[in-house]
């Protein structure tokens, strides 16, 4: 399950190859948008394919737009063909999709989105996966999987909430909620649990010297493109572990090398901020 979890958390990490004005569309795609939208699989496949540890976050990247009918991309794998947990993470995504705010929808009434599980069962879905999901739907009576806001009520009746009540305890008691910047309990609940935080949190530090690195090069050889992907990237990283302030100045950065706003990020004081979190992180999971 953890290793799924995983996989699921980095399964769309191709889109950041996808022009952010298809992603942000709101009518009908065209023929050629759709392709470049489809090229995401293969983006995130070949960019998690380095973290050797972790093979099966590849996997989950590549396969999960495969359809158990063989009609799906980018291979047209079918069946037990898919990967299992490709198949896992399609019904959860497609889940995901129904019941969210897009740019392009609102969230689905309940029952709707059951009686998508009963219609695409055998043809998108996995039929023992839409009917795992299908049993979710009728055991979650008060609708509470959908879209939530990161409060500990979506978890209420269940032991869940004592292991993020208790995560919360001891990340505050370890000290993380008194670095400057870094909101501990947003970035515990937007990683499910005190163990992916930390694992996280974990990566974060261990990246910053790279992301400073990088970014300073792309600037230097001015690559705006990559540029703005590298501030795209440690904007979700910073925010994911709930440094807001840092994740507003990347963000900044990534809008102004974007061609968005004229006005000049604070590149020096972002990285700085980067490097005086990062290590205040590393100090304590060190302790």
């Amino acid at each position: 399950q953890q290793q799924i979890f995983r996989m699921g958390l980095m399964h769309d990490i191709g889109k950041i190859g996808v022009s952010e004005d298809i992603l942000n569309k709101t009518s009908r795609l065209t023929d050629e948008e759709f392709m470049q939208i489809k090229r995401h699989t293969v983006i995130g496949s070949e960019i998690l394919s380095s973290i050797t540890e972790m093979p099966g976050l590849a996997t989950g990247a590549r396969s999960h737009h495969e359809r158990y009918d063989g009609s799906g991309y980018p291979d047209g794998l079918k069946g037990k063909d898919i990967p299992e947990a490709a198949r896992i993470i399609c019904a959860a995504d497609c889940y995901d999709a129904m019941t969210s705010t897009r740019t392009y929808s609102k969230p689905m009434e309940q029952q709707k989105v059951r009686d998508e599980f009963i219609r695409c069962s055998g043809t998108q879905f996995d039929p023992d996966v839409a009917a795992a999901m299908i049993q979710m739907i009728d055991d979650d009576t008060d609708y509470r999987m959908n879209e939530q806001d990161f409060t500990n009520d979506i978890w209420l009746g269940s032991a869940k909430l004592e292991e993020l009540n208790a995560g919360e305890n001891a990340l505050a008691d370890k000290g993380f909620n008194g670095i400057d910047g870094l909101d501990a309990v947003t970035g515990l609940k937007h990683c499910g649990g005190e163990d992916n935080y930390r694992l996280t949190l974990d990566a974060f530090a261990d990246s910053a010297e790279e992301y400073a690195e990088s970014i300073r090069r792309f600037i230097a050889e001015d690559d705006m493109e990559n540029a703005m992907i590298k501030l795209h990237s440690l904007k979700g990283a910073a925010r994911t572990i709930g440094a807001e302030s840092l994740g507003e100045m990347a963000y900044a950065g990534e809008m102004y090398y974007r061609g968005r706003t004229e006005d000049e990020p604070d590149i020096d004081g972002t990285l700085a901020e980067l490097e005086r979190i990062s290590a205040a992180v590393r100090k304590r999971l060190d302790v």
